[in-house]
């Protein structure tokens, strides 16, 4: 064997041991894909909804949170995202959805959930931002809060009647509780006719039944009632037992009426008070200077200075006699809370017209509100019309655009009517226009709301009517000079330009009236 030859059985003994170390060395997956052996890597799990909100949900709810297996924007992770719609809901909720974290989005509403309503969600975003596949394992339905007792309290008693008092979450006809309404009494489980005089929509309802020889009261309300705010009906039964006492006695105290119209302290018997009878021996601690001290309807009315937000303790006479000749007895002290003045928040003068040459302050009025959410929409120029046809409502979007937000703090003492300004000049680049300022009560817990529309120009507009044409003046607000050069349109309810001119220099501009344009009126 020559040298040739040597050298090629060395060369191929080489490549041999290549071959057998690369077949049994390497990943046997490897080789089973170049094969085409391998089956493919499985598609990654979907991401599924977790958690939502529960079936019923309170009225009134301003949120709703959506939370989800894994990440569906993972730009959320360093703030919070403003995203598309998630769900579709039946029927249409107006609102934005938020991404607040990479697996949780929130949809805050425009309103609030009206009551006794219900609802489906359908999923409209079907991927991820990573093309994963987004799924709902059960459909989503949900309801807001339908009608319900809230409680049942012995209203009064006389010789021969209890009359109690049911009081409901809503406005109940009472049609809606004829033969639902039981009382038994408990001495000897002897059903009792109802009476009820009231038949039109209330939402406190008083009934009498024969006064029992003897024992308590059951009284149940069946389900099945509606009420006047909304299509689904009370889904629970309530039942209670109300207590019947021995002789006159004092139920409660409690404040009723209106804080702007004056509250008054009212304290309940279990019988009609005898209508003339000194009460010089009451007292009230605090003491409270009292413009009126009487029985009305059989029961103790004072009036006074009493102060919102305080205790008030009142301790009354054991004297005092009711119609049936029945003695207190006793002297038995009550306690009531004076409330504090619900939240409110108004724009002063209600919109209008301001100066770009002024200071464009808006005056803001509230009461026990801690901080305003404001918001500035600029209503675009060929949509007012369709704001003016109302087409506006809960579509601000597609007639205006949001120029700027923020928040006003209200610092001030509780229960007093504060005044605040809202200085627009130092949030509007270019305030010439027709804008609308909203503001809400920054408390998640609040739905009081206000809005107003408000013109920042130095346009006024003087219009006189004509046999034949529209006789328009315009001047300037600031100098009360008129304006000349000015283009004025002259458009139908339909949006549709049927005339148009400039003012002379007298600031005058003169349009032929169309009765009977085709465009519109």
């Amino acid at each position: 064997m020559d040298r040739r030859q040597t050298r090629g059985l060395i060369a191929l003994f080489a490549v041999l041991n290549i071959f057998c170390w690369y077949v049994f060395t390497r990943p046997t997956s490897l080789w089973l894909a170049e094969q085409g052996l391998q089956s493919e890597a499985p598609p990654p799990p979907d991401i599924v909804l977790t958690q939502g909100f529960s079936r019923a949900v309170s009225t009134g709810r301003d949120v709703l949170h959506f939370n989800f297996s894994e990440s569906i924007y993972p730009e959320a992770e360093i703030e919070e995202l403003v995203v598309q719609a998630l769900f579709e809901f039946v029927p249409p909720l107006e609102g934005m959805w938020t991404a607040v974290s990479p697996d949780r989005v929130r949809f805050d509403l425009a309103e609030p959930l009206p009551p006794a309503r219900s609802w489906t969600a359908k999923l409209v975003k079907s991927t991820s931002v990573d093309g994963r596949a987004i799924t709902v394992p059960v459909p989503i339905e949900f309801q807001s809060t339908s009608p319900n007792v809230w409680g049942v309290h012995l209203d009064h008693m006389t010789n021969e009647d209890v009359h109690l008092e049911i009081r409901f979450n809503q406005p109940i006809p009472g049609a809606e509780l004829n033969d639902r309404i039981k009382v038994t009494s408990l001495f000897d489980n002897t059903p009792l006719p109802v009476n009820m005089k009231m038949t039109k929509p209330q939402q406190n309802h008083v009934i009498s039944v024969p006064l029992p020889e003897s024992g308590d009261l059951r009284v149940k309300v069946e389900a099945g009632y509606l009420g006047t705010l909304g299509p689904i009906a009370a889904q629970q039964a309530y039942a209670s037992t109300v207590k019947i006492p021995e002789g006159l006695q004092c139920l409660d105290a409690s404040f009723r009426g209106r804080l702007t119209e004056g509250m008054r302290m009212v304290v309940r018997f279990s019988g009609f008070l005898e209508p003339d009878q000194p009460l010089d021996l009451l007292q009230i601690e605090p003491e409270v200077e009292l413009t009126s001290k009487r029985i009305e309807d059989g029961r103790i009315v004072l009036r006074g200075a009493f102060e919102p937000g305080r205790e008030y303790e009142v301790t009354l006479p054991e004297t005092l006699v009711d119609q049936w000749d029945r003695v207190l007895g006793e002297s038995p002290s009550r306690v009531a809370t004076m409330p504090e003045w619900s939240p409110e928040l108004s724009i002063v003068h209600g919109g209008g017209i301001l100066s770009p040459n002024g200071r464009l302050e808006v005056d803001v009025r509230t009461v026990n509100v801690q901080q305003l959410r404001w918001e500035v929409q600029r209503l675009y120029p060929n949509n007012v019309v369709p704001f003016l046809n109302g087409s506006w409502y809960r579509k601000w979007d597609s007639t205006s655009r949001t120029v700027t937000k923020g928040t006003l703090q209200c610092e001030g003492p509780r229960n007093e009517v504060l005044d605040h300004v809202l200085p627009l000049r130092e949030h509007l680049e270019n305030p010439i226009g027709i804008h609308r300022i909203e503001l809400a009560d920054n408390d998640r817990n609040s739905w009081h709301r206000t809005s107003a529309m408000i013109s920042i120009t130095d346009l006024g507009l003087l219009y006189k009517a004509e046999r034949d044409h529209h006789a328009v003046l315009i001047h300037s607000i600031a100098s009360a000079q008129p304006l000349p050069q000015v283009r004025v349109e002259l458009r139908s309810d339909k949006n549709q330009v049927l005339a148009e001119g400039f003012t002379d220099q007298d600031g005058w501009v003169r349009l032929p009236k169309m009765p009977d344009h085709p465009d519109g009126s």
